[in-house]
């Protein structure tokens, strides 16, 4: 039995990330759509409602 391996690759940089962030969802036409994930370097973090309004 092997270990169950967690993480994504990024999509910007290619490395390995244990910590990965959904970048942008793509929809397929036939079948499931695919998320593109990215490391912590590569994505923002997701904005609060507050953080959103004083912009």
């Amino acid at each position: 039995m092997t270990a169950e391996h967690r993480g994504a690759v990024c999509a910007v940089c290619k490395n390995w990330t244990d910590t990965p962030r959904p970048l942008r969802y793509i929809e397929r036409q036939s079948g499931p759509g695919v998320t593109l994930y990215g490391c912590p370097k590569h994505a923002p973090e997701p904005s609060t409602t507050e953080e959103t309004r004083e912009r």
